[in-house]
Formats: structure tokens, C-alpha cells, sequence
């Protein structure tokens, strides 16, 4: 099971966060970056900065990791680097996941009404989402659920053999439970339910900063539930040892902080 422990940052920590710094009259500041699809500076993190402290004329624009002890509002003693691993955005399924699939023509002949009726039948005990898929070879079902072989004998005959079930550990209440916690958290930035790059139908959420009272709660979840991306991540002063630092920094793969799912 993923620890999420290790990346949830208290005051006081010693923490890292990728982004673009700015100067303003209090001093450097740091605004949050993303990966992926949705790159650039702020994406999906509310317009999320915080205040440097300690760098010396580092490079405005450019988008960096910042490492250094949070005091719950601030970086400060902090040190530059050249890894440039931001926020990303979940692992979201691709249609050519299951590129053997044969499909249909229109969406409209997989999600027809008895095939919905027969959903609604399942959903909350053994199936948790039905979607309809665009594939290379037309359009296909997908179905998430606990129990592959109920779904599948309550849906192969009305969509097969156009017709995916991807097993799930969890239950729909345990997913629903997860973004229930999530969103209480002050520090949610991103929240929402997806189909993963394995055909999973679960949790995904950005969060400023994962509190270690949460990451203690969402480990009472099924492995997985969630999948967790944080801007600001717990590391250690220890991983740099015998590492020297300047405004060019050290490799990428030296300070990428690591998402975690639970």
C-alpha cells in the first residue's frame, strides 16, 4: 500500500513544490505548476503561491523545484533545483486502452434503455459506472463493478461482444466516502471521479498539501480508491547529501516528488 504518510507535510517539515517565481514587494514568489494537458502556471490549484525565502537572484519565469522547510505559510531556507516535475493530471483512460475491441457505429446502441435499466439494477451492489466508449474499431461498453461475473451475466446479453467489466476494490460507497473526506480538506484544490488508464472507475484529487490527518483517514480506504497529487510535497534534506546545488541545480530525477494512490 502507498504511504501516503510520506508525502503529507506538516509546519515545520521539510518540503518541495514545482513552479514559476515571480518578485513582489514581500519577495519571491512561488506559483504553482502543472503537467500534463493542463500545463502551465495555476492550472486546476486555485492560483496557488507561496513565499520564498532565502534564494539569492534566482531565474524569474523559469519553471523550478523549490525546496526548503515549510513554516505553514512559507518556504523558507530554501534551495533551488532543476526538476521540473509538476502536478499532474490523473491517468485517465485512453479509448485505444482496449484496442481489440470491436464497436458499433453510434454511441447510442450501447447506452440503449434496457442496457441502462439493467445499470441502475446493479449499481451500488456489484457494479459501480457504466460508460460508453469511442474505440478504434467503433463504440464499446465499459462497466466497472465488485463482482465482474454478476455484471457480465446481467449485461453480456444486451452489449456483447462490445462489452468491457474491470474488477474494482472497492465499492461505490467507499468511493463516495473518499470524496467525502476529500472535500472537507481546506487544502482540496481538484476533485472528481474517472475512468483510470485501467479501466478503473475511482477518485482523483489535487490537493495543496496533503495533512497527515487526512493521509492517516484515506488509508482506511481500499487501495487505490483515490489517486492523490499534492503541490507542495514532504521530502528530506538527506536525499541531497553530497549533492552541490547552484542556479542550474541538480538532475530532474533527483527531486520529483512521487504521487501516490490509496
Amino acid at each position: 500500500m502507498c504511504d501516503l504518510e510520506s508525502i503529507a507535510l506538516s509546519a515545520g517539515d521539510y518540503g518541495q513544490a514545482v513552479g514559476t517565481l515571480t518578485h513582489t514587494q514581500s519577495g519571491y514568489l512561488l506559483a504553482a505548476h502543472m503537467e500534463g494537458r493542463l500545463h502551465g502556471p495555476n492550472s486546476e490549484l486555485g492560483g496557488d503561491t507561496a513565499l520564498v525565502i532565502g534564494l539569492d537572484e534566482p531565474p524569474l519565469g523559469e519553471v523550478v523545484t523549490v525546496r526548503g522547510l515549510w513554516n505553514g505559510s512559507q518556504i523558507v531556507d530554501a534551495e533551488l533545483f532543476d526538476a521540473h516535475v509538476g502536478v499532474k493530471p490523473p491517468p485517465l483512460l485512453d479509448p485505444a486502452t482496449f484496442r481489440d475491441m470491436e464497436g458499433v457505429a453510434e454511441r447510442g446502441d450501447i447506452l440503449r434503455a434496457e442496457v441502462l435499466d439493467a445499470c441502475d439494477e446493479l449499481r451500488g451492489t456489484s457494479l459501480l459506472s457504466f460508460v460508453a466508449v469511442p474505440g478504434p474499431r467503433g463504440w464499446y461498453g465499459l462497466a466497472c463493478g465488485t463482482d465482474r461475473k454478476e455484471a457480465l451475466a446481467r449485461l453480456s446479453p444486451l452489449v456483447d461482444p462490445y462489452l468491457v467489466v474491470t474488477e474494482s476494490e472497492w465499492t461505490l460507497a467507499e468511493l463516495e466516502e473518499a470524496e467525502r473526506l476529500i472535500s472537507e480538506s481546506e487544502d482540496v484544490r481538484g476533485l472528481g471521479v474517472f475512468w483510470d488508464d485501467r479501466g478503473r472507475y475511482r477518485a482523483h484529487c489535487v490537493l495543496h498539501h496533503l495533512e497527515p490527518g487526512l493521509a492517516s483517514t484515506l488509508r482506511t480506504l481500499p487501495k487505490g480508491t483515490v489517486h492523490v497529487e499534492t503541490w507542495l510535497t514532504r521530502t528530506t534534506p538527506a536525499g541531497m547529501a553530497g549533492v552541490s546545488t547552484s542556479s542550474t541545480g541538480i538532475s530532474p530525477a533527483s527531486s520529483q516528488a512521487t504521487p501516490s494512490s490509496v
